[in-house]
């Protein structure tokens, strides 16, 4: 019921190091100091769906759907730089211990994960894996890759270090920091980046939508490009398979940055929260134009003096955490 008291999962909260939503109603949280996972599904009611016992400390995890409709992959990333993966059921029990993915000795520090596919990064890389279908591991292709495979940014960006990455639904998006040398007293130059498919790429509207869907379906591999970054597929579907700058951010100073399923939103090192994608649920905080449902590209976001220092993306809604003004 509505009005029923917070269940007791058994997890205490000063406990719980990091915790993760995804693979539709599962949380995934960090507990006993990173050497443990707990997996709670939130619906009928909150249940311990399992509880996974590391050799080594955990610093994230994140949930994303197997190839299996059945179940859903727990990524953990632990704090010696190594990825392991253990595949769930969603309903009922699961058996098994987590499996090492291969990172060829990269120490990954970050890690996201959309619908089916995953983003990590290390101290001076980007790499990417799982469905390529939509373009969300941004290899301008469609292929899919079983281990976590080298990503590189376009120029003039092929040098910055990756500051945040997001994914969601079938998106992928990184903040990039310009280098700074030493005593260098240029301001903090970042970039966001974005690809794959979804709403909330952030990119203006395809040009020539139709002409590309025409031009798929008279190749083999059913993908055509056009020369405004944008692809289609045979079916008619549209995508970015390859990271492309989101212009509107480029002097914002983007520090944070979060993807729905189909909605972003960013928070500036000034404490200014921009978003984008579909709206039709109040998520962007934005007005939508009449008979609009979505936003594609960013608008800074009214947050009546609260200075945004992150945000979070869900299905349909957004949470910030923020300051008040003193």
């Amino acid at each position: 019921a509505d009005d029923a008291p917070p269940s007791n999962l058994g997890v205490a909260c000063d406990d719980v190091t990091h915790l993760s939503a995804g693979g539709g109603d599962l949380v995934a949280l960090v507990v006993d100091s990173g050497l443990r996972v707990v997996v709670v599904q939130l619906s009928p009611s909150p249940t311990i769906l399992q509880r996974v016992l590391y050799s080594s400390k955990v610093r994230l995890v994140a949930l994303h759907q197997a190839p299996s409709k059945d179940r859903v992959e727990l990524v953990a990333l632990c704090v010696d730089g190594s990825l392991h993966k253990l595949a769930l059921r969603t309903r009922g029990s699961s058996s098994g211990v987590p499996r090492p993915i291969p990172t060829d000795g990269v120490r990954l520090t970050r890690l996201a994960c959309g619908d089916a596919h995953a983003l990590a990064a290390s101290a001076d890389g980007l790499f990417s894996w799982g469905d390529g279908a939509r373009g969300a591991l941004g290899h301008a292709d469609v292929a899919d890759r079983a281990a976590p495979t080298a990503l590189a940014l376009p120029p003039p960006h092929d040098g910055w270090r990756i500051g945040a990455l997001a994914a969601g639904g079938g998106a992928s998006a990184v903040v990039a920091v310009r280098p700074r040398g030493g005593g260098d007293a240029a301001p903090l130059a970042t970039a966001v980046l974005s690809w794959g498919a979804g709403e909330h790429l952030g990119h203006p509207p395809a040009a020539a939508a139709d002409e590309l869907t025409l031009r798929a379906r008279r190749l083999n591999n059913g993908v055509a490009t056009g020369g405004d970054g944008w692809a289609a597929t045979a079916s008619g579907a549209l995508l970015r398979p390859a990271p492309a700058e989101v212009a509107a951010l480029r002097h914002a100073q983007v520090v944070s940055l979060s993807l729905g399923s189909a909605h972003a939103v960013a928070a500036t090192l000034g404490g200014a929260a921009w978003s984008w994608g579909r709206g039709d649920h109040g998520e962007l905080g934005l007005a939508l134009n009449k008979g609009a449902t979505a936003r594609p590209l960013p608008a800074a976001v009214p947050m009546g003096g609260v200075g945004v220092r992150a945000a979070l993306c869900a299905d349909g809604a957004t949470v910030v955490l923020g300051e008040k003004p003193q």
